[in-house]
């Protein structure tokens, strides 16, 4: 949001005192509209597209007589800018979180190297990815903690022998980034057999200088079902 102000044009007061001038006082109010999260990789906007302004410009003519009451029309305007901020809806007043580049490779990065510490049931590179308070929810409802998790791997009790992923889409909300994949797997679960394709949605936060898996949940897609390109374009 941003004011501008420009008295463009003064004259002399019809009785000819210097001290009384007319002005034409030109302002423009700016908002920002909200940016949509940056997406990788996709056909959503380009990460380059800027944001569109919405502007409200206004010319009135306004006398001022002094000093003074060019200060109190200034801090007028001021006020009526502020008034017309907090009528706008929440989504107006507000910029969407930027996200660079090197933020959405970094987060296609953690992907891969969960991906791969899972594969190899490698529960230390897993232990520092995973946040402490980290839930996962499992494709029957069954959550599970940070824990429980790395238990699970290092007895084995969870094994995969291929995951495969075919989509992935990468949405990053300030410090906090949304990854929803489509993998297909295969490998076991207490001895129950895991094969098939998945959608899932695993979320980072950013706790200081690290990246952080805070929640994941994983859904089935059943077999035999056939997901439209309008179903995938949801993403």
């Amino acid at each position: 949001m941003s004011l501008l102000l420009n008295s463009s044009r003064t004259t002399a007061h019809p009785e000819g005192r210097p001290k009384d001038l007319c002005a034409l006082i030109h302002f423009e109010i700016s908002f920002d509209s909200p940016r949509m999260a940056r997406y990788y990789p996709g056909d959503r906007p380009s990460p380059q597209e800027p944001s569109m302004p919405t502007r409200i410009k206004v010319s009135t003519p306004a006398r001022i007589a002094n000093p003074a009451s060019r200060v109190r029309t200034v801090f007028s305007l001021m006020a009526l800018m502020l008034l017309i901020h907090a009528s706008l809806p929440a989504h107006a007043r507000t910029r969407a979180p930027h996200a660079s580049k090197p933020v959405l490779h970094k987060i296609a990065a953690l992907e891969h190297k969960l991906q791969a510490a899972e594969m190899n049931n490698n529960t230390s590179v897993m232990a520092n990815m995973l946040a402490d308070d980290y839930v996962g929810i499992s494709p029957d409802g069954t959550l599970v903690s940070k824990a429980e998790t790395l238990m699970a791997y290092k007895t084995g009790s969870i094994h995969f022998t291929a995951m495969t992923t075919s989509e992935r889409k990468i949405r990053v909300y300030g410090n906090t980034a949304v990854v929803i994949s489509k993998d297909k797997v295969a490998g076991t679960h207490n001895g129950n057999d895991l094969t098939g394709t998945y959608r899932y949605t695993r979320v980072y936060h950013l706790t200081g200088a690290n990246w952080k898996v805070v929640s994941f949940e994983a859904s089935q897609i059943p077999d035999g079902a056939k997901l439209t390109d309008k179903q995938d374009k949801k993403l």
